[in-house]
């Protein structure tokens, strides 16, 4: 008996090209111009015509994915299979391990620096912690360490 499953011939009809804005428009920060836009949707969500502007603009926005979760993100460069694109980057979370980020927390993390915060609360512990918190540009999320020795001189 043959079990070689029978494959349906591929049909353009089935691939529909994702809807882009942004189209030709220049990232301010940068300068670049941005030829193929940004997909208009991202996690089930559409960009409003401001929040494309405001994206364009260098700003983060926030917005609510297909299954309800809020995230901030920005306008960056990635990479997929080799190819660099443009599109919504996850950016710095509102809250991590219960401690709000200000606007100035979020700035020197963008820019690379390590923070050092007293009031991390892990609910498995039930206690709060101190450990330095930094963001990692690569997988867009904020990383905790604890022990670190700041240099002595």
């Amino acid at each position: 008996m043959n079990t070689t499953k029978k494959r349906k011939p591929f049909s353009n009809e089935m691939y529909q090209p994702k809807e882009k804005v942004g189209v030709g428009r220049v990232y301010e920060p940068t300068g670049e111009t941005i030829e193929k836009g940004i997909n208009a949707q991202w996690g089930g969500y559409t960009f409003t015509p401001e929040e494309v502007d405001a994206l364009f603009e260098g700003k983060e926005i926030k917005v609510v994915t297909s299954n309800d979760k809020v995230v901030i993100g920005y306008l960056g460069k990635g990479e997929y299979k080799g190819v660099t694109y443009w599109g919504f980057m996850r950016g710095i979370p509102q809250k991590t391990a219960g401690h709000e980020w200000t606007e100035d927390e979020r700035k020197r993390l963008y820019a690379g620096e390590d923070i050092k915060c007293d009031d991390f609360y892990s609910p498995k512990k039930c206690e709060h912690f101190t450990a330095y918190a930094f963001w990692d540009e690569v997988e867009h999320e904020i990383e905790l360490f604890a022990g670190y020795e700041e240099d002595e001189e």
